[in-house]
């Protein structure tokens, strides 16, 4: 099993702060750095969308995690 893990950052498109997210994934075979790191480049979005699009991008099982105004969020897909 291969963890990879990454972090990086993404506008609320509600209050406009930048959410810093934390990225796992667990995966049987190779994924290359850059496919991780070009997948996590969005606009302003919540963080169930990211974790939806990210599930339809990358291979393997994904949970990413914020916290956002003092409320820590963690959505696996």
């Amino acid at each position: 099993m291969n963890i990879y893990g990454y972090t990086f950052f993404v506008k609320c498109p509600n209050d406009d702060a930048e959410i810093e997210y934390t990225l796992l994934i667990l995966h049987d075979e190779i994924i290359m750095v850059e496919d991780i790191i070009a997948a996590c480049k969005f606009p302003a979005s919540y963080q169930e969308d990211i974790a939806d699009k990210l599930r339809d991008l990358l291979p393997g099982k994904i949970s990413i995690s914020a916290t956002h105004q003092g409320v820590d969020i963690t959505t696996e897909r």
